[in-house]
């Protein structure tokens, strides 16, 4: 049986937005108010319902990468996504994206992580995966616009539909009209509402 590196991800942060302390002030108050004396308990009370559901619904979130000498394995409670180590060509991370390209020079997953990248590297590079903290297709990517000339008709006309489907925040039809987008050779990504594109580079 193989080694496994198990990697699971970081999903509690620290709030300290003013609004959140303003609002649990009026609602203080507002228990004071009517409950007297009983407010605190009632207050301790209700944080550790919130809490408790809090920590259940972010454990189900928290996505465990496990790698081995073969594959990675990236399960989130959901679904279990698995990349075999023959059909990768790079991992890297892009920003907070952690990206893996496959060796038809397609890209198997783009997706944030809540995890360090020093120990996601320390992970991969323990078992020889070809990772880097550096994006090796930064200078491909070219900023689309709708007069860009260096693209098909039918790929621009998504492009078109995937700036729309951003523009309303529209996730799932992003996704997959990245997916037929990767069908015709093109790999897109995002900086905010700008699209940046590229073409299929297969053993870079």
């Amino acid at each position: 049986m193989e080694d496994l590196s198990i990697v699971r991800t970081e999903r509690f942060k620290r709030f300290s937005n003013h609004k959140w302390v303003s609002l649990i002030t009026k609602i203080t108050d507002f228990l004071n108010s009517t409950f007297g004396e009983w407010a605190t308990l009632l207050l301790i009370i209700i944080g550790l319902v919130i809490g408790f559901f809090l920590v259940i619904i972010l454990l189900s979130k928290s996505p465990t990468v496990s790698i081995s000498n073969s594959s990675i394995v990236i399960d989130n409670g959901l679904e279990s996504l698995t990349f075999i180590r023959d059909e990768i060509q790079e991992i890297y991370y892009d920003e907070d994206e952690l990206v893996i390209v496959g060796t038809s020079g397609h890209e198997l997953l783009r997706e944030s992580y809540d995890i360090r990248k020093e120990t996601l590297k320390n992970a991969f590079r323990n078992y020889s995966y070809p990772f880097s903290l550096i994006d090796p297709y930064k200078t491909c990517f070219k900023l689309w616009s709708a007069s860009t000339e260096e693209l098909s008709t039918a790929a621009n006309a998504l492009m078109k539909a995937r700036a729309l489907a951003i523009k309303n925040k529209e996730k799932d039809e992003i996704i997959d009209i990245s997916d037929e987008l990767s069908k015709l050779g093109v790999i897109v990504k995002d900086d905010d509402t700008k699209q940046y594109w590229r073409f299929v580079t297969p053993n870079l």
